[in-house]
């Protein structure tokens, strides 16, 4: 097997959070990068958990929206036994440090960034860049670009599959103008129940994005709290995220806005930007 990329996205479409700088459109993408020696482990190991995942529950793939929730297949499933479920997946990314990237963007972050939009498209390689959405997978691309030169020797050739929604299952999608000399020049879309990887993937996309959403709650329920103890022991090597001890009994609401506002007024100064102009200038070589 090949090292790869995989893939997720998260989000609560319609549905904000108490930030400040929030909207109902916040969207996020979050990869797992695998050496070829990760993924042929964790597809042995994910193998035998979907196989008993199967026979207990009738689930054909963890999806951890469905088990935190206590829906579908998990339906009538004791809390505890399903918080298990996510302390078993905690203990595996802890032990086995999978680097996790990861991009999030707003609509509002256009304006925010100085960015001005064209009225109409803006196509690259099948991406949208006038979708916020488009933008901020092409931008954790970028990302894993950059990692993958600064890490060459452990990865390369490492080909990215996507979660199938974006584009249907078994779709391929052609990357013309990505210049990257340590990614596959293509994208595979798969189902994540195809592929144990993405269930990974899927793990860590809903964790970080529901600590997330707890992180801006204002009060936090005793679940809140028992389960950001499951989100601290997982140890998630996000390579991309600032890390912070904070009690998770205190304001991290106001922690957050605080850097949020200190990162936009960095903007204040600049000058509009065309967005292709914009996306000319991105750097290939240095982050």
């Amino acid at each position: 097997m090949r090292a790869g990329i995989f893939i997720d996205d998260s989000g609560n479409p319609g549905t904000q959070t108490e930030n400040l700088y929030d909207t109902t459109d916040r969207k996020s993408w979050y990869a797992v990068v695998l050496t070829s020696e990760q993924r042929i482990q964790a597809h042995s190991f994910m193998t035998v958990l979907i196989r008993e995942n199967f026979g207990i529950y009738g689930a054909k793939e963890f999806h951890f929206t469905d088990i935190f929730s206590g829906v579908r297949a998990y339906k009538g499933v004791s809390l505890d036994t399903r918080l298990q479920i996510f302390e078993h997946f905690a203990t595996i990314f802890r032990d086995m440090k999978y680097p996790i990237l990861h991009m999030t963007m707003t609509s509002a972050d256009y304006e925010r960034s100085k960015i001005v939009r064209p009225k109409g498209k803006h196509l690259i390689d099948g991406f949208d860049m006038t979708r916020h959405e488009d933008l901020t997978l092409c931008y954790l691309l970028l990302r894993c670009h950059y990692f993958l030169k600064k890490n060459r020797n452990g990865y390369p050739p490492v080909e990215i599959v996507i979660d199938a929604g974006r584009q249907k299952d078994g779709s391929i999608q052609e990357m013309n103008e990505f210049k990257s000399d340590f990614i596959d020049k293509t994208i595979r879309y798969v189902a994540s129940e195809k592929e144990p990887m993405l269930q990974l993937a899927d793990y860590a996309a809903f964790c970080l994005n529901r600590a997330y959403w707890l992180q801006n709650k204002s009060k936090r329920t005793d679940l809140d709290l028992a389960w950001l103890q499951i989100f601290a022991w997982a140890d998630f090597q996000t390579l991309t995220m600032h890390r912070m001890l904070t009690d998770a009994k205190g304001d991290t609401k106001a922690i957050y806005e605080e850097m949020l506002t200190k990162a936009y007024k960095v903007n204040d100064d600049r000058n509009d930007i065309g967005l292709e102009e914009m996306l000319g200038q991105l750097d290939w070589n240095n982050p």
